[in-house]
């Protein structure tokens, strides 16, 4: 979420949200991967990430992240450490377990988007694209469902300052 902008259009009065980084991308594609200190966000990364295992990392880390993202969009909760996941068997709660009303088939595609094991999770960002949009297009609600709470309003997210950016040169 902290990569995440609201920016207004112009002329209009929506707001859309821009999506910057997902964090450590920067690190893998300028190669300092092996060397670099390790970058993440703890609760939206992989634990392949966090490990510094970039051998297992592709594709599917972005899915982790992204559905992350969803479920704190969802909850406002931040998911557990991916490592307190695999180390101490901490578990993710289901956003149907806090009282949020979310298509079952949704809730699954997220909780399979966040597993440990990457094979589990769709394999990009487009079969994750794919699955939810197939999954919002079927009629699965039952008629007496409750609604999901009203978030809280959304405001305009500041434009980021300069000086907090991460700088890879001396």
């Amino acid at each position: 979420p902290n990569n995440i902008f609201l920016v207004q259009r112009e002329s209009q009065e929506e707001y859309v949200p821009i999506l910057i980084d997902f964090g450590a991308a920067h690190v893998a594609r300028s190669g300092f991967t092996k060397t670099f200190p390790r970058a993440y966000n703890v609760g939206y990364s992989p634990y392949e990430q966090v490990s510094g295992n970039t051998d297992r990392q592709g594709p599917w880390t972005d899915v982790y992240s992204m559905c992350a993202t969803l479920y704190y969009a969802v909850t406002h909760v931040i998911p557990p450490a991916s490592s307190l996941i695999v180390l101490n068997g901490e578990k993710i709660i289901r956003p149907n377990e806090m009282g949020f009303s979310i298509k079952p088939e949704v809730e699954d595609i997220l909780m399979r988007g966040m597993s440990v094991a990457p094979k589990e999770r769709p394999q990009s960002i487009s079969e994750l694209w794919h699955e939810i949009q197939h999954a919002l297009n079927r009629d699965s609600n039952p008629p007496d469902s409750v609604p999901a709470p009203v978030p809280p309003a959304l405001t305009p997210l500041p434009h980021p300052d300069p000086s907090d950016t991460l700088s890879f040169v001396n």
